[in-house]
């Protein structure tokens, strides 16, 4: 896992 997958994963948590 990358820095570029935690982004997505940080992006959608913020979305909730």
């Amino acid at each position: 896992m990358h820095a570029g997958a935690a982004y997505v994963v940080l992006a959608r948590f913020t979305v909730r």
